[in-house]
C-alpha cells in the first residue's frame, strides 16, 4: 500500500507540486519529490496469459470467449463454437465459414 501510495504521489508531483510535496512529507521522507526519481515501468507487470476476442455470427456480436493468448486457430474456432450466444445464432445450422483475426475477432458465416 505505501508503495502505491509513493508512486501515486510521485506521479501527480508534476500537476500538483504544492500537494505532492504535502503528500511526500506526510509519508515521511525527508527529500523532496522534485529530487525523486520518476517510477520505472515494469513491462512484465501488463502481460496477460488470457485475451478475450469478440465473437460474431452473420457479422452481429454474440458474444465474447476467453483464450490463452498463444491459442492456435483451432483451439479459438472450438471455443468459439461452444459459446452460448453463438449456439443460439445458429439455431443448429452447421457454419459455411469462420474466419478468425489472431488476437482480435472471430467471425462465423451461417
Amino acid at each position: 500500500m505505501r508503495e502505491a501510495g509513493e508512486t501515486l504521489v510521485l506521479l501527480i508531483g508534476p500537476m500538483m507540486p504544492h500537494l505532492a510535496e504535502t503528500c511526500w512529507r506526510a509519508l515521511g521522507h525527508k527529500t523532496m519529490v522534485v529530487d525523486t526519481p520518476w517510477p520505472k515501468a515494469d513491462p512484465a507487470l501488463i502481460k496477460s496469459d488470457t485475451i478475450t476476442i469478440a465473437v460474431q455470427v452473420n457479422g452481429k456480436r454474440r458474444g465474447e470467449i476467453t483464450i490463452a493468448a498463444e491459442a492456435d486457430e483451432a483451439s479459438v474456432k472450438e471455443a468459439a463454437m461452444k459459446d452460448e450466444g453463438v449456439l443460439r445464432s445458429l439455431e443448429g445450422k452447421a457454419p459455411k465459414r469462420i474466419i478468425v483475426v489472431p488476437r482480435r475477432i472471430v467471425n462465423i458465416v451461417a
